[in-house]
């Protein structure tokens, strides 16, 4: 994962970079939020091992290796909102309060660094209730409403609004902000590893997409049948070192000659294995 200059540094070479530095680098304090790469974790909670996993780190690993963009799913479950993929039966990472409770704390142990949280499919309301019922709530950020101006990740430091939230559904809560209202997306169905797409997926249609900051997409699926009638699509580990190499090398080069400037968020699995 060379090919960008991520917006991180492993947490155990902070020790030797100016302590000034922002998200590990002292040439970012400056940048704003919306101008510099993010490297994401596709569904960052799926550590266990089964077919679900999408991940074979800890949160906190992902963090002190340099992942400064979580992707989470939630569901309700039992009147509590828990991290899952579908269905919790598959695979649940617990409750979401405890997930942000541990990102409050790694946050607190490390005060230059800004992280991206991701939700898909939430209910809203329900994400707002686990934040205000954790340690990260005093960290958010909030973005003014009808703006597309981001601060410098120094402004975002220096305020302790360390932590950019996004839902992928309409939000009238200012702490998650409406990702497609911000953020495109690369086609994430991906089953071939030599169709690595850069077209504008979600949301469709964008009115200005050229104001947006965008994610690629570059995880792959492979599918099992189930039955005459039924398939499921589970990722790929065996394939994550290619995967994550010279197809996420190509991949990224086409993204940037097709829409003229660097993906803000680049979102894989397995993001450990491939160079």
């Amino acid at each position: 994962l060379l090919i960008l200059v991520f917006s991180s540094a492993r947490a155990d070479e902070h020790e030797n970079k100016d302590p000034s530095a922002c998200n590990g680098h002292a040439e970012l304090c400056d940048r704003t939020y919306n101008n510099v790469t993010y490297l994401v974790t596709h569904n960052a909670y799926a550590t266990d091992s089964n077919i679900a996993a999408n991940q074979d780190r800890s949160i906190l690993e992902q963090l002190d290796d340099g992942v400064r963009g979580l992707k989470l799913t939630a569901i309700v479950k039992d009147d509590s909102l828990h991290l899952c993929h579908t269905h919790c039966s598959i695979l649940d990472a617990g409750p979401v309060v405890d997930t942000l409770d541990t990102i409050a704390g790694w946050l607190k142990s490390h005060p230059s660094e800004v992280v991206t949280l991701m939700w898909n499919n939430g209910e809203t309301a329900a994400i707002a209730k686990a934040y205000q019922n954790s340690a990260i709530f005093p960290m958010v950020y909030s973005l003014p409403q009808d703006t597309q101006a981001w601060p410098t990740l120094r402004d975002m430091i220096s305020r302790n609004t360390r932590v950019v939230s996004f839902v992928d559904n309409w939000s009238d809560v200012p702490y998650l902000i409406d990702e497609f209202a911000h953020v495109f997306e690369t086609p994430y169905d991906t089953t071939n590893p030599d169709q690595f797409l850069c077209t504008i997926d979600r949301p469709e249609n964008p009115e200005h997409p050229n104001e947006m900051m965008y994610l690629v997409n570059h995880f792959l699926y492979g599918v099992i049948q189930l039955g005459k009638d039924h398939q499921i699509e589970v990722p790929q580990k065996d394939k994550a070192a290619s995967t994550n190499h010279e197809r996420l090398e190509a991949h990224l080069k086409d993204c940037i000659q097709s829409f003229q400037r660097k993906p803000t968020f680049v979102e894989v699995d397995f993001y450990a294995w491939g160079d």
